[in-house]
Order: structure tokens, then sequence, then C-alpha cells
């Protein structure tokens, strides 16, 4: 049976498929790293292993670590468990390549703070962050240790604190919340088809689109506010020609 009639890699081809890339790749490192666990590939009746791309992926993740990242094999292992569990989480171990613009600052997990915390850093009491969560402008997260917030909650609930000096309320603000739904999803079913690839490159090139549109958004969004802002005062503000023929 020839490549061309089959569904599967051998490991020879799987070798010369990652030479570019990984020039230190051989036939025994593989089966080292069968050996040990850190693949899996299934057997033919004859025993030879059969790679399909789930398992190229799975080795270039392993190779990817071991040169980038200098980790031992038992860390690694470890790091490919919660790459299965969540394939974003580990994007920061893995795209932190050359100055390259990745979308990780707000997407991977910080550190999260008690509902007290989050009324001292915005110094409103909690009836006031009770009505930001009700209308879903901050999210909650349940922990472990109960309810905490992230630094972006912390961030808006500033933002939304400081409204109420324009008489402008959590319940006035939900109008943007469903803004950003929207944003969201569209920016969501173009970016779907990389983030649900195998490949992780295309996955780190989805995160990449998300970021490049996420900017984009804000950018056309605001100048859109401007125009719209500027065209209200040209309706509603008394020009001078007008106001010179009045004289």
């Amino acid at each position: 049976m020839t490549s061309e009639t089959r569904d599967y890699m051998t490991v020879g081809e799987v070798v010369e498929s990652l030479k570019e890339e990984f020039d230190d790749i051989s036939i025994s490192k593989i089966r080292f790293f069968d050996k040990e666990g850190l693949i899996s590939p299934e057997r033919t009746a004859g025993g030879y292993r059969k790679f399909y791309p789930k398992d190229l992926e799975r080795m270039r993740t392993i190779l990817k670590l071991q040169k980038q990242n200098y980790l031992p094999l038992k860390v690694i292992k470890s790091k490919l468990v919660e790459l299965e569990q969540s394939p974003l989480q580990l994007f920061e171990e893995l795209v932190e390549e050359k100055g390259e613009k990745i979308y990780k600052e707000e997407l991977f997990e910080e550190k999260l703070i008690t509902s007290k915390e989050l009324e001292d850093a915005v110094r409103v009491n909690s009836e006031v962050i009770d009505e930001m969560k009700s209308y879903n402008l901050i999210s909650p997260r349940k922990t472990e240790d109960g309810v905490r917030y992230s630094n972006k909650d912390v961030k808006i609930a500033r933002i939304i604190n400081e409204f109420s000096n324009y008489g402008i309320y959590p319940r006035h603000l939900k109008i943007y919340q469903n803004f950003a739904n929207r944003e969201a999803t569209f920016i969501e079913q173009i970016v779907m088809p990389l983030i649900r690839s195998h490949d992780l490159e295309m996955r780190k090139i989805a995160i990449q689109k998300m970021a490049d549109l996420e900017e984009l958004t804000l950018r056309l969004r605001h100048l859109l506010l401007k125009n719209s802002l500027k065209t209200f005062l040209d309706e509603n503000l008394p020009h001078r020609d007008k106001e010179s023929t009045q004289e």
C-alpha cells in the first residue's frame, strides 16, 4: 500500500515531514517519545506505527516545547495534558516568537480578586457591583474559593462608575454589552474555522486575527461615533453665517 492509498503516515514519512522544521528529528527519537508515553500512535496488524494528522501535530508541539522552551520530558507531558484540556492556555508559551504581536494579554487568565477587593478598588458599595452584574457588564467567576473578578472587571467597573458623574448608571449601559456581544459574534464567525483546526499554527493565526479585527473594530467604531456627534452638532448648533444674517 502506497502513501497515496492510505490515510496515515509511517514513522519514516513523519521524520521527512518534520525534518525541515526540526533538523534533529529521527526515527529513534520518535520511538523514544512513544516509549515515554508522549505519543501513542496506532499500530498495524504487523506492529508498525501509524501516524495520523493529530499525531503529527502532537509531535510538532513536543518538539517546539523542547526546542523553544528547553523543557524536560516530564514537564512536556504535563503541558500536553493542559493543551488537551484547554488549547488556548498553552498559546502563551508556544507563540512567544521574535516580537510577534499576539493577543495573549486579554485571552489568558489573570489574578482574580474577591467582591470586597473589587468594591475597594472601584470605591463603590456592593449594591452598585450587584447592579453591574445584573446587566452582565462585569463577569464574576465561580471558583473553589468563591466568586472572583478579573482585572478587566475592575477596569470596566471603574469606567461605569465614572459614567455616574453624568447621571448615567449601569441600567443605561446595557446597550454597550449588546454591542460588544454582536461584535464578538461577528469576529468569532470569521476565526471559527481556524480555532477549530487541529493545526496549532492555524489556531495561532486565529488568535492574531482576533487581535487585528478587534483593533479595526475599535478604530471604526470610534470614527463613526465622532462623525455622528459632529453631525449632531452641525444640525443643532447655530452657524455663524446664520447668526450674521439674523443680525
